[in-house]
């Protein structure tokens, strides 16, 4: 679990840092350099969180390894030995993690629809919801208002941002991913450097 919520807090912090960024784009002038650096600020995002989930994968494939090197030593030994298995590798859990980064995005905005599914219009929990995430819900708000002119934005405008969802769970499930792809062809690559050298004895 603590894995989990480690990587949820690194991962939402993150998120958090990228959301107060188009706060201070909002000083510069110009509206096509401001549009321009908000999507800086997404690479950017893109950047760090995709090194990180790639390094992850590398971590958790090879703890994976070593892991099952440890379950066939107890299985011929029947000594039991502590195994970390929470952050070996699976596939799914880089898809795992973005979710869990992206749920905060979901539950407000959950809310806010289910206030206006009976009739309300209390927009808080939108604007909590895109304040945090605001990194991803700026540049649309520069293109359609200019800048950060919240008291315009209709309450069916906040959703727009839920198209960080899908975003930020491919990001981190297939960079995820090929940090794990890496460590196995190098496993792989051992592996027929090994049996080569076997061969030429």
């Amino acid at each position: 679990m603590w894995y989990f919520v480690k990587n949820f807090l690194f991962g939402f912090i993150y998120v958090i840092f990228m959301g107060l960024v188009p706060y201070g784009i909002e000083t510069i002038d110009g509206q096509t350099i401001r549009i321009l650096l908000n999507i800086v600020n997404i690479l950017v995002y893109f950047l760090i969180m995709g090194v990180s989930m790639f390094k992850e994968g590398e971590k958790a494939r090879e703890l994976l390894t070593t892991n099952n090197t440890e379950r066939k030593r107890i299985l011929q030994t029947g000594e039991l030995r502590p195994i970390k298995r929470a952050p070996e590798y699976r596939p799914w859990k880089g898809f795992l993690m973005g979710g869990i980064i992206s749920a905060p995005l979901i539950l407000f905005l959950a809310i806010h629809a289910l206030i206006a599914l009976f009739g309300g219009t209390y927009e808080m929990f939108g604007v909590v919801a895109v304040t945090f995430y605001m990194g991803f819900f700026m540049p649309y708000i520069l293109l359609k208002y200019g800048g950060m002119l919240n008291e315009q934005i209709l309450f069916k405008e906040y959703f727009i941002c839920l198209y960080a969802v899908p975003v930020i769970v491919l990001l981190y499930g297939i960079m995820y991913i090929i940090g794990a792809k890496k460590v196995e062809k190098r496993y792989a690559f051992i592996e027929a450097r090994v049996k080569a050298g076997k061969g030429e004895n």
